[in-house]
């Protein structure tokens, strides 16, 4: 790993629910269901493409077992394969605005196995945020 440099795991929230877009929502379920000091994620991009702020970068998150001292997660709202344009530019954006802190940008289910279809970006999705990351 590049000394000092993250991996951005990219998530989906698994719901479509519209009252579930929001970080306070996921915020309440990691608190009160999962027992977390807050919200695992670092970020969260809702259906309209708004980044939301979730543990600040210098705190570990607690969105990807194994991994969490050396990465930051960004959470897509939603199911697999349901994200808006909205959202991948807002994730295009994030991903050139941490750029130069960050190494790698994958989704969750590079690194369990458990989570087959999170956050459900397909290889070129996943290829063009890597350029991001390489270019910048």
């Amino acid at each position: 790993m590049i000394k000092g440099k993250k991996i951005l795991v990219v998530h989906c929230s698994d719901s479509d629910y519209k009252t579930h877009d929001d970080i306070s929502v996921i915020r309440k379920w990691h608190v009160e269901e999962r027992n977390f000091v807050d919200v695992g994620y670092h970020f969260f991009i809702k259906k309209d493409g708004t980044i939301q702020k979730g543990r600040k970068l210098k705190v570990n998150g607690a969105h990807c077992r194994g991994i969490n001292s050396k990465s930051w997660g960004v959470c897509l709202s939603g199911k697999s394969n349901s994200f808006t344009q909205a959202q991948m530019k807002a994730l295009e954006q994030l991903t050139i605005q941490l750029s130069d802190r960050i190494r790698l940008v994958d989704q969750h289910s590079a690194f369990d196995a458990k989570k087959p279809f999170c956050a459900g970006l397909n290889d070129n999705q996943v290829k063009y945020l890597n350029n991001l990351v390489n270019v910048a």
